[in-house]
């Protein structure tokens, strides 16, 4: 509201409209503008409500009775609106101006052009587009984030919540918001979108419902969000008649691509909106889907998003179960919901390629931001086999098995591995069609299933299982490629199961075919996986060679996750020949790329391992806390990351849980989210506090540690093997040197270095 005052306080600002959906409050804020600055217009603001116009030609007329003006048979109104207008500074609000825009438009230019002192505050679902004119966007109400909404105090002042409990408490003024209910009335204001009429009528339901009633009959929303006020204008009585009021004003073209838009869920971009469509341009010759959706925005029934990777476009919930009711009105439904779904199998197929190359941000990014859509024809596709019917032609009977299939590997990479594994499980366990499709259903649920439960060794159960019945019918079909995946997939988990022989023979096997093949995505995975096998049982040398070699196909592929992969192990190996600070460098520059792809679950393997170097290498405290912030993420995930891998970091942590200052480091790094461990990783690189400070000698920071456990000068004496009066040498010197007054700072300075902390072990 505070940007509108400004735009239209501003001196060139002649005309401002409000658009916005239905509902948002365009009307409201409008009016409160009028009131905010009627002082600048003593006696000279006027608003005139258009909604009721139906003939342009009456406009003018409306206006001017409105003024107090009457058409005289030597004047008509509009010369007599511009002659009382031309004498003094006038504020004019002009409201629903949406069903006569063009009309609207003609008569605000003509008046602006001969008025000068004249000021137009106009509402519409789409701007007048006259020159001149500034336009507002009336967003809906801010809605509370999505994390724990149950906190009252985190969502009380959120602009949604605030409008809902208000509007509750006047017809049940017993309503409070509590801690009981709050997670209920974040969810009603995040499903309707923060649309105030939504909120306001939904409100008014609370006179005969409980809030968890109200929220489980929202999807019934235009039935259940009626009785406004009996003084309210017809439209504004029900959620469906105000946005009946919108869509009615469409053309028929845009009213055909507005009923489809509502089989998308979140957002969606132009390509999808053309495949839904392609059939309307011989319905309308010259006319494009792109202009179509233009106009809808324009008439605020889409909003829209750009940003760098283009324009996003996306309907409030409300506004898409209206659109749906006219989709499935028209009959149109299962087409459109079938066009919608083989869209996002090509594009989950195409992913497949993108997510092993240099665009694999782009694609992770994207794939994520349609997740909603890909859920949604997922869920098409399994109700089509649910219900035993098949989809058009341009939809395959094996939809859903192709389509999980293909985003197994985006599941993979950004840790939905439940959702992923539960598909594929499902999926397979119905669908036992073309042997093709089911051995790569198979061997994606293998991998999800390795990483969902990458715990104990017996846990590789089911992911052995899925891979090897995966092998099989590879073998029958005499498909390579799947074999020679297959088999890398199984070698990786016989390792995990110290089965190394197996593992190797396994890898090796698989490294010929994909030699053979020509494949290099194939000869890096394998080469790296071998190389950890050969390292860890044959040969460190020829093992780390594998490695480099995996590490360098990586790159010249851009495929930066396995790149990442390849670091990290080095980065474990640089660990375990005492090179410390390389392996900590290299860790934290995987972890680094592994964050970028939003890939969670190596981010947390990452941490893990970092944890590992840091508690080797002595500094225990920024070890605990990076174990800390790894167990987070894992957690989260729910998936156990650490387990087999990092079985001795398990008992590392164990030996020092009873120090003092073990549960203040690890959950000042369990609280941390990924951004922030990787932040904090990161700063292990910069050259740390220590270094802008004198610096101790070996024996003075042992002396430290011990200090700051609480020693005193005889138990440090006989726990380090010298006299007390060298201690008390050393104490002195360490004082000294810190420009510290008491043995009790100690600690403190020691907290402030933690990258140095704990050096000695």
């Amino acid at each position: 509201m505070d940007i509108a005052h400004d735009i239209l306080l501003q001196a060139d600002t002649r005309l401002l409209t409000l658009t916005g959906v239905g509902g948002c409050g365009k009307t409201r804020l409008a009016y409160q503008l009028t009131t905010d600055i009627a002082p600048d217009y003593p006696q000279r603001v006027w608003g005139v409500e258009l909604a009721a116009v139906v003939d342009a030609e009456l406009i003018p007329i409306v206006v001017a009775r409105t003024l107090g003006l009457h058409e005289s048979s030597a004047m008509s109104s509009m010369a007599g609106l511009t002659a009382f207008l031309g004498s003094q500074p006038t504020l004019l609000l002009l409201d629903n101006c949406e069903h006569l825009i063009d009309a609207c438009a003609e008569f605000v230019d003509t008046l602006l052009g001969v008025c000068p002192d004249l000021r137009v505050l106009a509402t519409s679902r789409e701007p007048l587009h006259i020159a001149g004119e500034r336009q507002f966007h009336v967003p809906p109400l801010d809605i509370p984030v999505p994390a724990a909404p149950e906190v009252i105090e985190m969502i009380a002042d959120v602009p949604a919540v605030e409008l809902f409990v208000a509007r509750t408490q006047a017809v049940d003024p017993r309503f409070e918001l509590t801690p009981g209910n709050a997670a209920a009335v974040s969810q009603i204001c995040a499903r309707l979108d923060g649309i105030p009429l939504a909120l306001e009528l939904a409100a008014a339901r609370m006179r005969v419902l409980g809030v968890e009633q109200l929220l489980a009959r929202l999807d019934e929303s235009f039935q259940l969000l009626t009785g406004g006020s009996r003084v309210a204008p017809l439209r504004h009585q029900t959620l469906h008649a105000a946005l009946a009021w919108s869509s009615a004003l469409l053309t028929e073209c845009e009213q055909s691509v507005f009923r489809r838009l509502a089989v998308f869920a979140g957002e969606f971009q132009l390509p999808a909106v053309e495949a839904l469509c392609e059939d309307l341009s011989d319905a309308a010759p010259g006319t494009s889907v792109l202009n179509q959706l233009t106009g809808l925005v324009d008439k605020s029934l889409v909003m829209v998003a750009i940003d760098d990777s283009g324009a996003w476009y996306r309907l409030l919930e409300p506004v898409r179960q209206h659109a749906l009711e006219q989709l499935v009105t028209a009959e149109e439904a299962t087409e459109a919901r079938n066009r919608h779904a083989a869209y996002y199998l090509s594009l989950a197929e195409q992913s497949e390629v993108g997510l092993r190359g240099p665009d694999q941000a782009l694609w992770l990014d994207r794939l994520e931001r349609e997740h909603g859509n890909l859920r949604a024809a997922l869920d098409w596709a399994h109700a089509q086999s649910a219900s035993r019917r098949q989809g058009s032609a341009d939809v395959p009977n094996s939809l859903e098995l192709r389509l999980a299939a293909a985003l197994a590997p985006f599941w993979e990479i950004h840790g939905h591995l439940r959702e992923g594994l539960h598909r594929l499980r499902d999926v397979l366990e119905r669908d036992k069609g073309k042997p093709a499709l089911r051995v790569r259903a198979l061997a994606g649920a293998g991998r999800l299933s390795f990483f969902f439960n990458h715990s104990l060794g017996s846990r590789y159960t089911e992911a052995e299982e899925l891979t090897e019945e995966s092998l099989r019918l590879a073998r029958e079909l005499d498909d390579q490629r799947a074999i020679a995946t297959a088999l890398a997939d199984l070698g990786f988990i016989h390792r995990l199961q110290e089965d190394f022989p197996r593992s190797i023979a396994r890898l090796e096997t698989a490294l010929a075919i994909f030699r053979d093949l020509n494949d290099e995505y194939g000869t890096a995975t394998a080469l790296l996986q071998l190389g950890i096998g050969t390292y860890m049982h044959v040969d460190r040398a020829e093992g780390t060679r594998l490695i480099v070699d995996s590490l360098d196909r990586f790159r010249a592929l851009g495929d930066s996750r396995w790149a990442a992969l390849a670091q990290a192990v080095l980065g474990r190996m640089a660990q375990g020949c005492e090179e410390f600070d390389r392996g900590i460098e290299l860790t934290v520059e995987a972890m680094t790329a592994h964050l970028r792809l939003g890939d969670r679950w190596f981010v947390s393997w990452d941490l893990f391992a970092l944890a590992d170097v840091l508690i080797v290498s002595g500094q225990l405290r920024q070890g605990v806390r990076f174990t800390g912030a790894a167990q987070a993420l894992s957690d989260h995930l729910g998936s156990p990351v650490g387990g087999v891998s990092f079985h001795k970091l398990a008992v590392r942590v164990d030996a020092v849980r009873e120090e003092g200052w073990f549960d203040a480091a690890w959950a000042s790094g369990y609280a941390l989210d990924p951004i922030e461990a990787v932040q904090a990783a990161r700063s292990l690189l910069e050259p740390s506090a220590a270094s802008a400070t004198p610096s101790l000698t070996p024996r003075e920071l042992e002396v430290a540690h011990l200090l700051a456990k609480g020693y005193t000068d005889a138990q440090i004496a006989e726990a380090l093997f010298i006299a007390v009066s060298t201690v008390g040498t050393h104490v002195h010197h360490i004082l000294q040197k810190l420009d510290l007054q008491s043995r009790m700072q100690v600690e403190d300075w020691l907290d402030s270095i933690e990258p140095s902390d704990g050096a000695t072990g």
